[in-house]
């Protein structure tokens, strides 16, 4: 029975290790992106990613309202691409 239990931990933790980052992950990034920027988000959705590059890294579209210098408010929708580095997801502009 513990032989199971743990099989189906460890199948679970590698699952989580290989996914897409979820809706917190890409909010808590995009906070950190944009106090990069000396801005402020107000709002973020994930409206969907596609699939894993071949760095690792995700490249999202997300839905955002944010408070930025010189632009000021904003609200749009980007692509952005995010990479986990150790336990955190980081937002970057993607290179074309």
């Amino acid at each position: 029975m513990k032989k199971i239990i743990m099989l189906v931990l460890t199948s679970m933790m590698l699952t989580g290790c290989n996914s897409e980052p979820s809706d917190a992950d890409i909010s808590q990034a995009m906070q950190s992106f944009m106090s990069e920027m000396h801005g402020t988000l107000n709002s973020s959705k994930k409206i969907a990613c596609k699939d894993k590059e071949s760095d690792g890294s995700y490249l999202c579209s997300v839905e955002f309202d944010a408070k930025l210098p010189i632009v000021g408010d904003r609200a749009s929708t980007m692509e952005l691409k995010f990479i986990k580095s150790d336990d955190s997801w980081k937002a970057m502009a993607p290179s074309k």
